[in-house]
């Protein structure tokens, strides 16, 4: 579960970021209420008005909580919410994540974990818990494409942990919808990607 998962009200959050390939949000949150939603409808807050990408975030079959991008770096976006949680995805997967009681972090991410790369790969990741000490680990992943599906078979052989993150892409080729596993005693995580940003 995320930590203060049932924090309803967002405080003023001022985010300036100047490096390049980022994006610079000046009083970012200043009239919207990210909030957690027990249903899949989307917040009034969220409209067509609305001038930044989000993306909704369920794990397992908790809540749904909203996170808005809050940088784009190299194809790396990051998303926030309004308590602190916060991912990182390379067109729609997850490659690192914080705030949650269990967590991931693909070291040394790169352009090589985008979906374009429909081949055998191997990452070092470091998996994290509230419980435990994080430790590194090879992940395989083996990523086959139809039509605008994606599927990732993972497995990580030293924890015998493996499974399948699913992808589904739009007309034009990206992801709106994504499912995630991130953690062997973590359900998965599923995000649906609203205003897509042009490196998503």
């Amino acid at each position: 579960m995320i930590k203060s998962f049932h924090t309803a009200v967002l405080c003023l959050i001022i985010i300036s970021s100047c490096t390049t390939g980022s994006i610079t949000f000046q009083n970012l949150y200043t009239s919207i209420k990210p909030i957690v939603n027990p249903d899949k409808s989307i917040p009034d807050e969220y409209n067509e008005d609305f001038p930044y990408a989000y993306a909704s975030v369920r794990v397992g079959r908790g809540q749904i909580i909203y996170v808005v991008l809050s940088e784009a770096d190299n194809k790396v976006l990051r998303w926030i919410s309004n308590d602190g949680f916060e991912i990182k995805t390379i067109n729609g997967k997850i490659i690192a994540s914080n705030g949650l009681e269990k967590n991931i972090s693909f070291l040394n991410a790169n352009h090589e974990l985008a979906l374009s790369n429909i081949k055998e790969m191997n990452f070092v990741v470091s998996i994290s818990s509230d419980t435990h000490t994080a430790f590194d680990a090879n992940m395989n992943l083996i990523r086959k494409k139809k039509d605008e599906f994606i599927e990732e078979e993972f497995s990580i052989k030293s924890i015998k942990w493996s499974g399948k993150n699913k992808f589904y892409l739009n007309n034009e080729g990206k992801v709106y919808r994504s499912i995630n596993f991130i953690n062997p005693l973590m359900p998965r995580v599923e995000m649906n990607f609203y205003k897509l940003h042009k490196d998503h």
